[in-house]
Parts: C-alpha cells; structure tokens; sequence
C-alpha cells in the first residue's frame, strides 16, 4: 500500500521522481492518480518489497517541493460471516462447498439462523466461496426462488472494528512530521498491541503532502467478531470519547461508530449481537 500526494502525475512519471519504484508494478485502471492524498496497491518481488518496509516513510521531489511518501504492507481480507436458515440444507451447502481451505470457523444459532464467521488460509479461497454462493444464488433465481445463504465478508463495512482518534500535535515536540521517530505509525501499533493485544493490525496518521502531520488518524482492529465485542467495551455507556496515553501523547478515540453502506450490513451486524462461539481449528 502506497499512500502520497500523487497530484498531477501518472504511474510512469512518479517512478521516475521517486526512483524506489523502479521494480514495483501499478495495476491500477486509471492513467493519473486522484488528487491531494492518493491510496494505491503496487506489486513488488520480496526483495524490493522488504526494502521499501524497512524504511517506509521516504520523500521525492516535484516542483522543487519534497514530498512525503510512505509504503505499508497491503493485507487481503480473508473474513467471512455465512448466515442462513437452521436447516439441514444450509449445513450440508456450508460444510460441503463454502469450507475449503479454511484456517478456523465459529458457528452458533440464533434465532433459528445459522451463523458461520469463517477464516479462510488466503483471499483466492474466500473469494472461491463467495463466487460458490453466488452461483447458488442465480440457479435459485432462475427457477423464481430465494436462495437463504448470505455469504459477506467481514470487514469495516459489517464490523464496528476501525477508531478514529485526534492528538495534540504539540505534545509531540518539534517534530510534527510522518519522519518523526519517536511518533509514528509503528511506534503506536506496538504500544496498543502491548497494552490491547494483537487484535490491534495497523495504524494511521494522516498527514499532507510535504509530511505533515494532521493531528488525526485511525486505528484498525482485526477482520473477527470479537474485535468489535472489544472495540465497544472501550467506551463505557453513553462514553463519546477515551483518552488513550502513547509514547507521551494523548489520543483522543472517537466512539462514534461508522454508518452501514446498505440495509445488508446492518441486517448482518445486528445478528452479530449475543454470538457466542466455539473455535475450531483444522
């Protein structure tokens, strides 16, 4: 993953301003980035692509101005939550079909739902499974009946497992910038992760395209049902905000939770509520 401001250039131009591109591939369908900060996925041989993680945060020069680039590693979701109807069917279509290279899987009832929250080993799998349901779904279609699996995958549009926060850019010192040492996105991970664990995965502090910092960012949790069960008990009751110490500074965590993008995932969300689970781990 790529983050920069990619103003007014294309792929071939910002490798050539930015020389440590020169072994990574863009397979993007746009010919120019989008303006201000731009996200974008290269694809680089482990060589090249551990030299780029070892010093993330590096600078090129357009327009006698440097700016801030900064690379992390890009991870695929492999998350899935399966629902359906408490019948034979939908065990045998699930067990049958949809648990091919699966890493773990919880299942339980609710409400005479079945629901599987499913990891699978890689995206190829997960991605296979929800073409398997899909495929299911059209044969339902055709012959003018409903087909009862959902298959969706978990991420921050089902699951209430990202945090937005603000800081004091004063208490950082004079160093207000994504180089600064002493505060920076690998700094922060590792302090939550020793205070929280490792449902904590990744994150981000905003900054503009010289490599300043905003005074915002974003903290992501693990793709997993018990990562938003964990996000929520950080906030007591009607507790808008949780100041969380890091490195001497203060992040102020906003608990205002994400609007769903469509009725599905709310629907999906709120069989999520009272899930208990049993492991299993092939």
């Amino acid at each position: 993953m790529v983050r920069c401001d990619c103003s007014d250039l294309n792929w071939e131009k910002l490798q050539i301003l930015c020389p440590v591109l020169q072994f990574a591939h863009y397979k993007g369908n746009c010919k120019h980035f989008e303006g201000n900060t731009t996200y974008f996925i290269i694809h680089a041989n482990d060589q090249p692509a551990e030299f780029l993680l070892n010093k993330p945060t590096k600078q090129f020069t357009k327009d006698c101005e440097d700016r801030a680039i900064f690379f992390s590693k890009a991870s695929h979701n492999c998350s899935a939550l399966i629902c359906g109807p408490n019948i034979y069917e939908t065990h045998e279509f699930v067990r049958n079909q949809l648990m091919n290279n699966v890493f773990s899987q919880q299942h339980d009832v609710v409400e005479q739902m079945v629901l599987y929250s499913v990891l699978y080993n890689n995206r190829d799998s997960a991605q296979s499974a929800f073409n398997q349901v899909e495929l299911e779904r059209d044969k339902y279609r055709k012959v003018g009946k409903n087909f009862g699996v959902r298959f969706t995958f978990l991420d921050n549009k089902v699951l209430f497992n990202e945090i937005k926060f603000q800081f004091n850019k004063e208490q950082i010192g004079k160093d207000i910038s994504i180089f600064n040492p002493n505060f920076n996105e690998h700094i922060i991970l590792q302090e939550l992760i020793g205070g929280w664990g490792n449902i904590v995965v990744r994150v981000q502090l905003n900054f503009n395209r010289i490599g300043e910092l905003n005074g915002d960012g974003k903290i992501t949790f693990d793709n997993k049902l018990e990562a938003e069960l964990f996000v929520n008990s950080l906030f007591l009751e009607q507790q808008q905000v949780k100041i969380v110490q890091v490195h001497g500074t203060d992040l102020f965590l906003d608990n205002q939770r994400k609007q769903k993008q469509t009725q599905e995932s709310n629907s999906d969300s709120k069989s999520i509520v009272g899930f208990k689970s049993t492991t299993i781990k092939d």
